[in-house]
């Protein structure tokens, strides 16, 4: 816009001012509305994660004689023969039906429909 300012006329400017401001609006609701999304499955998906781990980690506290489960982000330092991780990620996929995932649809930035959109599924 900087470029044309100088040989474009002052209608034109602002007509293509107003229009790239609108684009711009656009653009940033959908991502506010991606973001809102994202946030939510992720949400949910860790709810889900937990749910199902809960059991697993409540065996793990048995067999090992534990009363405690660390998440390893909050240990500063630890014997390594009590991390149990391996363990609780075998039991799991023991036990745990892998969740199905639905497939999420991107929009193209500034779109309001899935005419041009991009879907994403889980690997």
């Amino acid at each position: 816009m900087t470029e044309l300012r100088p040989e474009t006329p002052n209608v034109e400017f602002e007509r293509l001012t107003k229009r790239f401001d609108q684009t711009v609006r656009r653009i940033r609701r959908t991502a506010q509305r991606l973001d809102v999304a994202i946030q939510a499955r992720f949400r949910n998906a860790r709810k889900e994660l937990v749910t199902a781990l809960y059991p697993v980690l409540i065996d793990i506290i048995k067999q090992e004689g534990a009363t405690l489960v660390i998440d390893s982000d909050h240990i500063l330092i630890a014997d390594p023969r009590i991390e149990k991780t391996e363990d609780a990620i075998a039991l799991y996929n023991l036990r745990v039906e892998p969740p199905v995932f639905e497939e999420f649809i991107f929009p193209a930035l500034g779109e309001t429909n899935n005419s041009s959109a991009t879907a994403v599924t889980p690997d």
